[in-house]
């Protein structure tokens, strides 16, 4: 059974070679597995001083062996006078939410009551009507603010805190300086309840951080109407593919340009956690299929079993542009208004790493043609 780090050789460099690499050379570096992140976060953790804040904002935050690293390095920071702030999603703190999710954040409040000022915990949306209940914050993101702006860390992308999680297959994204910045904005407006949706950040590079809701579908637009105009590629990684107006603008544009490169790559049905995707998966991919669009099944029962790994990516290219973050590009009436957080980039060595995270995946991927 292949382990995620010989799915994913693009991202791995002999004697730690890989680090200094992609930190010299890259503004924005894909950190591949949660392993890996869970590490990496400890460690710019326990390299905070007196001073500085860790913002953390998760849909889920579960403690165990894997991810108590973190927890300890939080807790040793505030000890140090660094400022620690925690923010879940209200269903995931809520006790009706019967996995480690509740027991560690409650664990942690208890921390926070004993750390005095240093360490809060807060949950999003808590206050949520009985009609908004199924609107999550599905943000993944932590920052460590520096001495100046300009030297914040940040990670955001589709990795939760959860040693579960593992088995997984996604990434984050590490990031410096203004956009690191902009994400604790963000987290500072939903912290203090006053998140204005939607609303975005224009990177001095010309990149674009969209803070947003699928209600008011900000996100979605600028995807259509890149998909719409895109002149040789569409690439696109999705737990939880669209059935609404992104489906039917790919269609689309592949009627209008036959020669375009179209090309979306899902979990097998097998592997997914959303029931209406495990029986309803063929249905709902006849309309690719029947446009000549390629559609790519991980082999997830090559990993583990049934509801343990899954291919939890969340990435897009189109032409010479790139997006990933939280967002699974649907409209999914299901999944109700999360908020997210998407980033949007033309950075050629940005979008040199996001291709060889799909030339992995399409490797150990199967080319669905429907049922014959």
């Amino acid at each position: 059974m292949p382990s995620l780090r010989e799915k994913h050789p693009f991202f791995y460099f002999p004697s730690g070679e890989k680090r200094e690499k992609i930190q010299n050379g890259h503004r924005y570096e894909i950190v591949p597995t949660a392993e890996e992140f869970y590490s990496r976060l400890a460690e710019d953790i326990n390299q905070t001083q007196s001073g500085q804040s860790v913002f953390l904002e998760f849909f889920t935050f579960e403690e165990d062996k894997i991810t108590q690293p973190i927890f300890t390095a939080l807790t040793n920071a505030a000890t140090r006078g660094v400022k620690v702030k925690l923010l879940i999603d209200h269903w995931s703190s809520n006790p009706l939410n019967l996995i480690n999710s509740y027991r560690a954040f409650q664990k942690f409040r208890r921390q926070a009551r004993l750390s005095g000022d240093e360490i809060e915990v807060k949950t999003a949306g808590k206050d949520k009507e009985l009609k908004d209940i199924l609107k999550r914050d599905h943000k993944k993101m932590a920052v460590i603010t520096g001495a100046r702006q300009d030297e914040a860390t940040a990670y955001f992308g589709g990795i939760n805190i959860a040693g579960r999680n593992t088995k997984w297959d996604h990434f984050m994204v590490r990031v410096k300086g203004e956009t690191a910045q902009f994400i604790a904005e963000d987290f500072q407006k939903t912290w203090d309840g006053k998140n204005i949706f939607p609303y975005k950040k224009i990177v001095k590079d010309g990149s674009t951080l969209f803070f947003d809701t699928r209600e008011s579908e900000t996100v979605l637009k600028d995807v259509v109407e890149n998909i719409k105009n895109a002149k040789s590629r569409i690439w696109m990684q999705t737990s939880y593919f669209d059935y609404g107006i992104v489906r039917q603008a790919l269609i689309n544009a592949k009627k209008q340009s036959p020669n375009l490169d179209v090309q979306i790559f899902i979990p097998h049905e097998t592997t997914n956690n959303v029931p209406q995707y495990i029986l309803f998966t063929n249905r709902l991919l006849k309309p690719f299929i029947n446009s000549d669009i390629k559609i790519f099944k991980d082999r997830g029962r090559l990993y583990d079993t049934f509801l343990t790994y899954f291919n939890h990516s969340k990435a897009l290219i189109i032409d010479n542009k790139a997006y990933c973050g939280s967002f699974n590009f649907t409209t999914d009436p299901l999944v109700g208004g999360n908020s997210e957080i998407v980033f949007k980039t033309a950075d050629s060595e940005f979008i040199k790493s996001l291709e060889g995270w799909f030339d992995d995946t399409r490797r150990f991927s199967k080319e669905y043609k429907g049922r014959r």
